[in-house]
């Protein structure tokens, strides 16, 4: 697939070859991967002649399921990676995402980050910078939801109207 060669897998593969009961379950485990999600599994799931709508739906629960996980235990990760005296975990590995984020999150506020972070950042690298930052932990959980059933909805429609501009 042509804009997936920095991936480590090829989507399109995996799904294209996984048995027909195991497409949609592999399309909702790629949309839960960081730098993967909805951007990349969408067009890859409809590529390979699956149903739009079964793709959307599972790649939009996919995507969004990692985020109430993320904002649940938020608490556990923040002792164990975040805290900047143990290891300097955001600052060393995610420094670029994290600086990115936080100047949407600066300028358009928690939801222009919401609505900008599944092009830019990935939604759950924006949800934990969002919980850094101190955002509303429901609030967070809404837009981040919002988003993605946005961006779920106009991956679904492009693709599909791309393919069908190609026939």
């Amino acid at each position: 697939m042509v804009g997936t060669e920095f991936l480590l897998i090829d989507p399109v593969s995996l799904v294209q070859e996984a048995a027909a009961g195991w497409q949609y379950l592999i399309i909702f485990i790629l949309a839960a991967i960081p730098w993967i999600e909805i951007l990349v599994v969408i067009p890859a799931g409809i590529i390979v002649g699956l149903n739009p709508f079964f793709v959307a739906v599972a790649a939009a629960a996919g995507n969004i399921i990692p985020i109430y996980l993320i904002i649940a235990l938020y608490r556990k990760i923040e002792s164990r990676y975040i805290d900047k005296e143990k290891t300097g975990f955001l600052d060393n590995k995610f420094e670029k995402q994290r600086k990115r984020a936080y100047k949407y999150w600066s300028r358009y506020g928690l939801l222009g980050l919401a609505i900008i972070s599944p092009a830019l950042i990935g939604v759950h690298l924006a949800t934990v910078v969002a919980l850094i930052i101190g955002s509303d932990k429901k609030k967070l959980a809404i837009y981040m939801t919002i988003s993605v059933i946005g961006w779920t909805v106009i991956l679904t429609i492009t693709t599909i109207t791309g393919i069908m501009q190609l026939k």
